[in-house]
This record gives C-alpha cells, sequence and structure tokens, in this order.
C-alpha cells in the first residue's frame, strides 16, 4: 500500500525539520508539498540563527569519492556533500554562499554547494598565458582570490572581482556580461606590489597591496567616484592582509609575519582614514581564502567567544617539508591565539570558511 506523505503528522514533521542543519535541506524539504512547506518554514523562523549562519569550514575536496567535507563549529561534527562538480577544480575562494571554482582549463565558475547551481564565467584574457594546465600551481597563479558583491541568486546586481596572476592584477566581471574588464588605475602600483585582498563597499572597490619599498607598511586602495590612496605603517612584517565589513563598518584584519596575531583597522568614515581598533565589541570575524564575515555572538553562546578572530593559515612542515594548515582563533583582548593543526597539505585548495544563504536566497 502506497503511503502518502503528505499526511504526514506536522507533528513529526516539525521534530525531523528541526534536526536539519544545512538550509539546503530546509529548501529541500519545503518543495515536497504545502503542508512540508509550512513546516520546514516553521522550524526555520524558530532556530537560533547566529548559530545556524555560522560559517562552514569547507575542507579540500576528495576527488576520489566526489565529495567535501564542512567542518561544523556549532557541533565540531564533519558534514559531507556530494560535489562531483568540483572534480579536477581548484578552489580559491568564497563569497556570499558561492564557491570560485577554476578547472583545468582554466575556466571559472561559480558554485552554489547546498544547491549545486553553477554560473559559468567569461574567459579571461590572462588564460593564454598559463600554458602548462597540467601543474598543479596553474589554477592556483591564475586567479588568487576572488569576492562577489552579491549573491548571483538575488536581486541585485551580481559583481566578481578577481585578483589574477601571481602579483594579483584587479579585473572585474557581471554576472551576465561576457567579458573581464581591467582597472587600469589599478596597474600603477603592480611593479612593485603585491596585492593581498579586493572588496566591494558602498558600491566601491577596495583593494589592499604591501608597499615597495616597506615589508612592514601597506597600500590601501579605493576605486570609485572618490579615488582615494592611504599609506599604512604596521609594526611588524606584514604576511596577510583581509578585508571585513562589521556593523556596517569596513576593516583591515593585518596578520604579521609569523605571529599569530591581528592588528585591526577601522575606515573612519567622517575623517575618510583608518583608524586602529582594539575591540570588537559582540562580533567575531572569519577570515581565509573566502570573502571575510563578522557575526554578532550572543551572550550565552557556548559555540564561538566575541572579540575573537577565526583564521586559517599555513605553516611547514620540517620533514617532508610541505606546506600545511592550521586553525586558528585569535582573541583581541588577550592578545593570544589558540592553534590546532588541520594536516591538510597544499597539493589542493586550501580550507575556506563557506557562508549559508538565507532560505529565501537558495
Amino acid at each position: 500500500m502506497a503511503v502518502d506523505w503528505s499526511e504526514l503528522s506536522g507533528d513529526i514533521l516539525l521534530l525531523i525539520s528541526n534536526k536539519l542543519f544545512l538550509l539546503s535541506d530546509y529548501h529541500s524539504l519545503s518543495l515536497v508539498c504545502k503542508s512540508w512547506h509550512f513546516s520546514a518554514m516553521q522550524a526555520w523562523y524558530q532556530k537560533d540563527h547566529s548559530e545556524l549562519q555560522l560559517p562552514l569550514l569547507m575542507l579540500p575536496f576528495d576527488q576520489t569519492t566526489n565529495t567535501c567535507n564542512f567542518f561544523n563549529i556549532r557541533d565540531c561534527e564533519m558534514l559531507s556533500l556530494h560535489l562531483p562538480e568540483l572534480h579536477n577544480r581548484y578552489c580559491c575562494s568564497s563569497s556570499h554562499g558561492w564557491l570560485i571554482t577554476v578547472d583545468e582549463n582554466l575556466d571559472i565558475y561559480l558554485l552554489n554547494p547546498l544547491t549545486r547551481s553553477q554560473v559559468q564565467l567569461p574567459t579571461h584574457p590572462f588564460q593564454s598565458v598559463y600554458t602548462d594546465l597540467s601543474h598543479p600551481a596553474g589554477a592556483v597563479s591564475f586567479l588568487k582570490k576572488a569576492v562577489l558583491s552579491s549573491s548571483p541568486s538575488s536581486s541585485e546586481e551580481c559583481i566578481i572581482l578577481g585578483l589574477f596572476g601571481k602579483i594579483g592584477r584587479l579585473s572585474l566581471c557581471r554576472v551576465g556580461e561576457h567579458t573581464w574588464n581591467h582597472i587600469a588605475d589599478s596597474m600603477v602600483v603592480i611593479d612593485h606590489d603585491y596585492y593581498f585582498d579586493v572588496t566591494c563597499y558602498n558600491g566601491e572597490i577596495y583593494t589592499v597591496c604591501e608597499h615597495g619599498f616597506f615589508t612592514s607598511a601597506i597600500n590601501v586602495f579605493r576605486f570609485g567616484q572618490e579615488k582615494k590612496e592611504w599609506f599604512l605603517m604596521i609594526q611588524d612584517r606584514v604576511e596577510k592582509v583581509y578585508f571585513v565589513e562589521s556593523c556596517g563598518d569596513l576593516l583591515l584584519a593585518v596578520k604579521p609575519m609569523h605571529i599569530y596575531m591581528f592588528h585591526v583597522f577601522k575606515l573612519d568614515q567622517k575623517i575618510d582614514d583608518w583608524v586602529k581598533v582594539k575591540h570588537l565589541g559582540d562580533h567575531s570575524l572569519f577570515l581565509g581564502h573566502n570573502h571575510g564575515t563578522s557575526h554578532l555572538v550572543d551572550g550565552d553562546s557556548s559555540v564561538i567567544s566575541r572579540n575573537c578572530i577565526y583564521f586559517v593559515d599555513y605553516y611547514w612542515d620540517s620533514y617532508p617539508c610541505s606546506k600545511l594548515y592550521n586553525f586558528g582563533v585569535f582573541n583581541m583582548e588577550k592578545k593570544k591565539a589558540e592553534i590546532n593543526k588541520l594536516n591538510i597539505e597544499t597539493s589542493n585548495a586550501p580550507p575556506v570558511w563557506f557562508q549559508q544563504l538565507p532560505m529565501l536566497d537558495l
């Protein structure tokens, strides 16, 4: 006798819904029928969104099983997703719930790992420069990092900003367009400087690079109607720099070379200059090969700590000499970091923080 699953008790459906974690699971449940849609939405709005929306740490793709593991810091568990779309691809970044990937032909795709939706981007002019596609570093040096201005599935215009080449030349394209456009003004600094990161804030593009003459200094550039360049001296030699938006402000997190700590600056919009930040308040940051994110931490949360920076970093193993990755938490108040080794070799794509999308965006 066939079972009519649409007649399943609402209480049982709600019990099932409350066991879900991934937003894609809620989305799939809501598509079955009207009663299941109601239960999925009801369970979703009863969830603690502050913890549900915490990023997942995406670990390197397993080419043999076509699966990718995501570490859920809320429950300290691994979530495994079947993603054959990532086969023979390098994931260089994540932004607004999408992965930015490069295949063996250096074609660029946006991939939503929860719905498995894809968007192919135009061929980049630099593609012809990288002829040895069999070399594992080809895709890595081709597209260093990319971020999105918004989700491609939202109603907003989606702009992709990419740092191409070993020194990170800046290009952009819009979803639906057929070409990449170089930002001409960004070419003036490429002879001596190295781009660390790029972001879109209040409709304008910001980049940050190392200064050609001072290893303990950085240049920040704004491209848009009000172009500007800032020169910032840092106390230590600079290794990495990240942009992240928090509470409507644009922050700049600077990691010194071989030191597990961060200097944080905020763009003060009243004086249009960068000022030092000593405290993140009730928020914490998630930084790495991803679009940096900020999250409000509930006072009773036992999952993450406020006023901290969660980051992914690499270290060199002495024998055999290989590049491995750490997961760390830096406390801004104590100025100390707790480090956990991930034992992931650099032959694969680096781990990235993946931010789940709101349910209406799936």
